[in-house]
């Protein structure tokens, strides 16, 4: 959820809840329990929502009401992209030095682009990395994840700097 602050709730004609919040509109499914954000909304410019949001019509559009419009959407008709953008590393620093090249020694032996694996000795245990996902349809719904093989079991989720 974008927010911990939900500022209204309406149930779609198939059971899912849309719901407000001061972060922006989320849809919940209860039978699978998935939620999805949605940051870009044609009509939805950032405001806030007021506190009397969400109305179901008859004909099963939804309604919300922000201070500055109205939005309406048509729950049956919004489909799920399945499109994960390719992520590229963009950089390697060890001691909060960027890592350069080295094709003798070095851990990194060419562009970080273009590395597919590296290794550090023990001596060499704090790193950062860093990295972009290539896409502009809409970059603040991206989320990050990332696992070191062989040490890690579940996966870390970065949380967004705003």
């Amino acid at each position: 959820m974008p927010s911990d602050i939900v500022t209204g709730i309406a149930e779609d004609n198939e059971g899912g809840l849309w719901v407000t919040t001061a972060g922006g509109v989320v849809f919940f499914n209860p039978e699978n329990r998935a939620v999805t954000s949605y940051h870009q909304m044609k009509g939805y410019s950032g405001s806030q929502f007021s506190y009397v949001t969400s109305y179901k019509a008859r004909n099963g559009d939804i309604y919300i009401a922000t201070q500055g419009s109205l939005i309406r959407i048509k729950p049956g008709l919004i489909r799920q992209a399945n499109f994960t953008p390719p992520v590229c590393i963009t950089g390697i620093s060890m001691q909060n030095k960027p890592l350069a090249i080295d094709k003798g020694n070095g851990p990194v032996k060419r562009s970080a682009t273009m590395t597919e694996a590296i290794s550090f000795s023990y001596r060499q245990s704090s790193f950062d990395i860093n990295f972009a996902a290539l896409t502009y349809a809409a970059p603040e719904g991206v989320q990050y994840a990332y696992m070191m093989e062989g040490l890690d079991k579940n996966w870390h989720y970065i949380k967004k700097i705003m």
